[in-house]
């Protein structure tokens, strides 16, 4: 007996007329709300070129602050341990008037001991790094200046074999002088020339700036004087004379005086970098702009043409419920 094949009913559904306008929808409502063509290509008519040149420039802009950034940051710190110098200087010049008087002798030790504690800050802010780097090492990756203790045990034994204040005042000028015991023992720069950064024009800023600056010097024998003190040979009586106490008062002022100046040579290189930093910031922001008006759509236009595929999708949703009889419901599945 022959066997009738089973007919199958086969269901195609219709083409959907309308997936070309929700695309064209879909794209130009993300125009309008990010303000930018979706395809840069049409944007530029292809000519990606120009489109490369500004983002090249981009980058370059974002390289040349990064150095200018790190020269920004190197200028900050210098500034910062440069006043922790000053602000221990002016702590005991603070205190100096009344104690080089004959009633003062009780606080010598409080003077040695403000002298300690103002060596310590300052070679501690001496030795900042950055990333590594010493900023009054030039630098170099190790610390510009030993510990406190070795500055110490050499100014201590200076004072113990001093007779006399001016033997003493001599040998600390000696230990502190180019080619002392300050340079032999505490000074410890292995990078002789100055750090640089690059300006992104080319050039270099440099910040001629080291443990081994005369002012830099002079501020630490200022305090280490009274750091020592209490272990010279001779009687603290001599330096409670009204001259010899007001001079060494004029010199510790001028020790604070010569940090100020290393300030002021900083903060000149900080003003230029910041007026490159503008500089820049400007010059990128035009580039910015060039490049958004490149990439920038037409609201109003971009508007009409959204409204214009709304119509279009409505009338097609009509025309597709009018052929295969479907009604609201049908399409709310």
């Amino acid at each position: 007996m022959a066997v009738t094949p089973k007919s199958y009913t086969s269901y195609l559904a219709p083409r959907d007329i309308t997936a070309d306008s929700r695309r064209l929808v879909d794209r130009l409502s993300d125009e309008m709300g990010s303000g930018r063509r979706s395809d840069v290509g049409r944007s530029v008519a292809s000519d990606f070129s120009v489109v490369s040149r500004l983002a090249h420039e981009l980058d370059t802009f974002d390289a040349r602050k990064a150095g200018l950034a790190q020269a920004k940051t190197w200028a900050s710190a210098a500034q910062g341990a440069l006043s922790t110098g000053q602000d221990a200087l002016s702590r005991l010049a603070q205190a100096l008037p009344a104690t080089f008087t004959p009633t003062g002798l009780s606080d010598l030790d409080v003077i040695s001991l403000s002298g300690r504690n103002g060596l310590e800050d300052m070679i501690n802010a001496l030795n900042i790094t950055i990333d590594g780097r010493a900023v009054f090492g030039n630098g170099a990756l190790d610390a510009p200046l030993a510990d406190i203790a070795t500055l110490l045990s050499d100014i201590e034994a200076i004072a113990a074999a001093s007779p006399d204040l001016a033997s003493y005042e001599a040998g600390l000028d000696g230990y502190f002088a180019v080619g002392g015991g300050f340079e032999t023992n505490v000074l410890a720069l292995t990078k002789t020339t100055a750090a640089s950064f690059p300006d992104g024009e080319g050039n270099k800023i440099e910040f001629p700036l080291s443990a081994d600056d005369r002012e830099v010097r002079g501020a630490l024998r200022q305090a280490a004087f009274f750091a020592a003190l209490p272990s010279a040979g001779f009687s603290a009586q001599e330096i409670l004379t009204s001259q010899r106490g007001a001079e060494i008062v004029a010199e510790t002022q001028g020790a604070i005086s010569g940090l100020i100046e290393l300030q002021a040579s900083v903060g000149s290189i900080e003003e230029r970098v910041e007026t490159k930093i503008t500089r820049l910031s400007d010059a990128r922001l035009d580039v910015e702009t060039e490049l958004a008006r490149l990439t920038r759509v037409d609201e109003y236009e971009t508007a009409s043409h959204l409204q214009n595929e709304f119509s279009r999708l409505e009338s097609l949703y009509a025309i597709t419920a009018r052929r295969t009889r479907l009604n609201l419901t049908s399409f709310l599945r």
